[in-house]
């Protein structure tokens, strides 16, 4: 019995909408950390909310009495709330060097002079 054209494109698309749930759950530790960042932003366009909503706790706006509500967890460090190593441009000689660690012996440390800087993740 032949699948009707219809039926058989639904059943591509859900197909191919699991396969991609699949590969999201397993490369989510690759994702994540960005995704958080435009997920918050996202929420703060369409809200206008300075963060995220958080759990009504206290009185109760109907009775005005205290309510027991379960306490936050805290939240967890994205990328947005880890500060970033502040960059060095050292110099020795005539080398320059520019790191995020402390600068090496023998060398000093200048100012950096406008542009901009790229640091690659570790």
């Amino acid at each position: 019995m032949p699948i009707a054209p219809r039926r058989r494109t639904l059943a591509i698309v859900l197909t191919l909408l699991a396969a991609a749930a699949v590969a999201a759950a397993l490369t989510a530790d690759r994702w994540t950390p960005q995704a958080g960042v435009w997920l918050q932003q996202g929420w703060q366009a369409l809200t206008g909310a300075g963060s995220a909503p958080a759990s009504r706790t206290g009185a109760s706006a109907a009775t005005g009495r205290a309510t027991s509500a379960p306490s936050p967890a805290p939240a967890p460090a994205d990328a947005a709330s880890v500060s970033a190593p502040r960059p060095r441009k050292c110099v020795q000689g005539g080398s320059v060097l520019y790191t995020d660690q402390s600068c090496p012996p023998g060398s000093t440390e200048q100012a950096l002079e406008g542009g901009s800087i790229t640091l690659m993740p570790r």
